[in-house]
C-alpha cells in the first residue's frame, strides 16, 4: 500500500493478483479526521498500522477505518540523569499470550551505551521503561537499511538490522513480545554489508528474509534474497535468488512481499512495481505513475477486520 504523507489518499495493491490486472490496484480517498497533519508510518502488525502524528501515535485499520490514538512517552529526545537519548527504533507487534498489542520505542544514548527501551501496552494503556543488556552494544548498521527504524513483526518478535560494536558484526536485533526480552540473530554468513548499497528485512514465502541491493560490474542493480528456513538457526540461512532488476529508473527495486509463485518488488521512489514469477523466472513491470505526484510512504499489510 502507498500512502501520501498527509493521508489524503491510499493506493492499495493486491499482491495476490496479476500485476497488470485491472483490479490489482485502485486509488482510494482517505476520510480520516487526522489527514490534515503530516504523518509517518512506524509499524504494521496483523493488518493494523501504527502512525506517528506529530505529538501522538495513531493505530489505524485501513480495511475498516478503525482508529485509536495515544501519546508517546517520553518525547523524541529525552534527558535522563544528565544523558541525552535519541529515538532510533520503533516497533509494533502482538503478544498472543495476553491478546495484547504492544508498541516498542528504543532510545540509543548519545553519550555512552546505556540505551533504554520503552514498551506500551494497549491493554493497560501505559508505558513501561526498562534497560536490557542486549542493547548495550547496539549501534547503527554500516549501510543504509530501508525503513530501518521500523521493526519487522514476525514470529512473535520484532526485528531490526543493527551493528554490534563489541563483536564488530552486523546483526538482527530481536525483541520477543512474549518473553519481553532482547536478543540477537546473525545475518547470512556470506553477507558482508559493506559490499552492498541497501538492505532490508522482509517476510517472503512465510520465512524471515534478508534482502540486499548492489550494483554489479556493469552497474546494473542486483537483488539478493536469503531465507531463514528454521527460525533462530543461523546455519539455516539459504539464498533464494540473485537477480538483476531494471535500472532504467531512479531508486532501487526492493522485495516487498510474496504470493504463491511470485515475489513483488517495489521502487518506492518512482512507483514502479515488478513481479518475479518463480515458475518461468520472468519479471513483469508496472508503473504506478500516480505515486510520484506527492511525497509518499509504502507499507505492506494484510487486509483484516481486527481492531485493538
Amino acid at each position: 500500500m502507498f500512502f501520501s504523507c498527509f493521508l489524503t489518499e491510499i493506493l492499495p495493491v493486491d499482491a495476490s493478483k496479476p500485476l497488470l490486472a485491472v483490479d490489482a490496484s485502485c486509488i482510494l480517498p482517505c476520510a480520516m479526521t487526522y489527514s490534515n497533519a503530516y504523518m509517518k508510518i512506524v509499524g504494521t502488525c496483523r493488518g493494523i498500522i501504527l502512525i506517528w502524528v506529530l505529538t501522538y501515535f495513531l493505530i489505524w485499520n485501513p480495511s475498516t477505518g478503525f482508529t485509536r490514538s495515544f501519546y508517546p512517552y517520553p518525547p523524541t529526545i529525552m534527558k535522563i540523569c544528565g544523558d541525552y537519548f535519541g529515538l532510533n527504533y520503533y516497533g509494533f507487534g502482538y503478544d498472543r499470550s495476553k491478546d495484547n498489542y504492544v508498541v516498542v520505542q528504543i532510545y540509543l544514548s548519545k553519550c555512552d551505551s546505556s540505551h533504554r527501551a520503552l514498551v506500551y501496552s494497549m491493554n493497560a494503556a501505559s508505558w513501561r521503561d526498562f534497560e536490557d543488556d542486549s542493547l548495550l552494544t547496539i549501534t547503527y548498521s554500516c549501510i543504509s537499511v530501508h525503513q530501518g527504524s521500523i521493526g519487522l513483526y514476525f514470529g512473535d518478535s520484532l526485528h531490526w538490522i543493527t551493528f554490534n560494536w563489541e563483536t564488530n558484526v552486523d546483526v538482527i536485533l530481536v525483541y520477543n513480545l512474549i518473553d519481553s526480552k532482547f536478543y540477537e540473530l546473525n545475518i547470512p554468513s556470506e553477507v558482508k554489508l559493506e559490499d552492498y548499497t541497501l538492505c532490508c528485512l522482509r517476510i517472503i514465502r512465510g520465512w524471515l528474509a534478508f534482502c540486499t541491493v548492489m550494483r554489479d560490474e556493469n552497474w546494473d542493480y542486483m537483488v539478493d534474497i536469503w531465507e531463514m528456513k528454521e527460525y533462530g538457526v543461523h546455519t539455516s540461512w539459504t539464498k533464494l535468488i540473485s537477480m538483476q532488476v531494471s535500472n532504467d529508473f531512479p531508486g532501487y527495486m526492493l522485495s516487498a512481499c510474496s504470493s504463491d509463485d511470485s515475489i513483488l518488488f517495489v521502487n518506492n521512489e518512482t512507483g514502479v512495481l515488478a513481479t518475479w514469477n518463480a515458475i518461468d523466472e520472468t519479471l513483469q513491470y508496472r508503473n504506478i505513475g500516480h505515486v510520484t505526484q506527492c511525497e509518499h510512504e509504502m507499507i505492506m499489510c494484510e487486509e483484516t477486520l481486527l481492531s485493538t
